[in-house]
């Protein structure tokens, strides 16, 4: 009849402040790391402009990090080798307005990478996914899950236009 003490579980992950973009301070500096609810102070090199960003749960910072070198809407027209669906047929993508760079990679299904999981369905191993490299990011994000890894898909068309900079996760 002893009782029996388990340590307390964590529950979510650090934020480590990464690199910033060109003409942009981060306070805390990059490499710092800060837990969730913690907020890194964004500001411009070149002017008053300031902006917050909070780190949350899952590791990842949420807030404006281009507020100094602004944005553009990338509009993406892609075009699959067998079929092609509507709801990623054109894809809309507001981000850094400098070095945004596009690809189509394959995830394994099921992974924690993998947006939909549910190519097993189909008896395929791969999902495919349109990522994205942009500002100081050094890995790719996802923006959009496409198809089941059965085929390639292609950007054919990438067009970018000016726009007002959104919060996003980023980190």
């Amino acid at each position: 009849g002893g009782l029996l003490l388990f340590p307390r579980l964590k529950c979510h992950s650090t934020c480590r402040v990464p690199n910033p973009p060109r003409d942009t301070l981060y306070s805390p500096p990059q490499t710092t790391t800060m837990n969730p609810g913690e907020i890194l102070t964004i500001s411009c090199a070149e002017n008053s402009q300031t902006a917050s960003a909070t780190c949350r749960a899952n590791g990842r910072f949420f807030g404006n990090p281009n507020l100094c070198t602004g944005c553009n809407r990338h509009e993406l027209r892609l075009k699959g080798s067998k079929y092609q669906m509507e709801d990623w047929q054109t894809i809309s993508y507001v981000g850094a307005k400098e070095g945004a760079q596009f690809s189509v990679e394959s995830v394994l299904t099921g992974s924690k990478r993998d947006p939909v999981k549910n190519c097993q369905e189909f008896d395929h191993d791969t999902q495919l996914v349109l990522t994205v490299i942009s500002g100081s990011d050094s890995a790719s994000n996802i923006v959009a899950p496409l198809s089941c890894g059965n085929q390639e898909i292609h950007i054919i068309s990438h067009e970018e236009h000016p726009t007002h900079c959104e919060d996003i996760s980023f980190g």
